[in-house]
């Protein structure tokens, strides 16, 4: 079951009436823009709405003392996921991830590339409440370094 959080991500575009375009003789055929004074403007709000996951990952294999932490925290990094990644005591490595499900694809895909040096044997991954992803904010590495 996924979790869902829609929020809406709204970004405004000045644009020009065709009415005051025509008056000013900027359509096809009309010759030149028109001047700015002609120019009749309003505001145009883009809203998109983006679905918040928040997904647990388990990383088997060999992941520890090879970089694989700094590896997630790059990638992690790089699409814009909050969430953190830490060892653990038996040897895996686990991931807690909140992003859009394009990102976390994304991020499922570079935990399986894994870093130089690693093996990746299994990756169990589980989803969670969106409630555990209030608390993060950016992605960070826990635990001892």
């Amino acid at each position: 079951m996924w979790t869902r959080r829609k929020a809406h991500i709204c970004r405004e575009r000045d644009t020009v009436s065709p009415r005051g375009a025509r008056r000013a003789g900027a359509l096809p055929g009309r010759g030149h823009a028109p001047p700015l004074r002609a120019r009749i403007a309003f505001r145009i709000y883009l809203c998109e709405t983006v679905l918040t996951m928040v997904r647990y990952y388990l990383v088997k294999g060999r992941v520890q003392g090879v970089g694989f932490r700094w590896h997630v925290l790059r990638s992690a990094g790089g699409l814009g996921i909050k969430g953190w990644v830490r060892n653990t005591d038996d040897g895996h490595v686990e991931v807690l991830a909140s992003g859009g499900p394009e990102e976390l694809t994304g991020l499922r895909g570079l935990l399986e590339q894994g870093s130089r040096g690693s093996r990746v044997d299994a990756i169990l991954e589980q989803d969670l409440d969106e409630t555990e992803g209030g608390k993060l904010d950016t992605f960070r590495i826990e635990g001892a370094w």
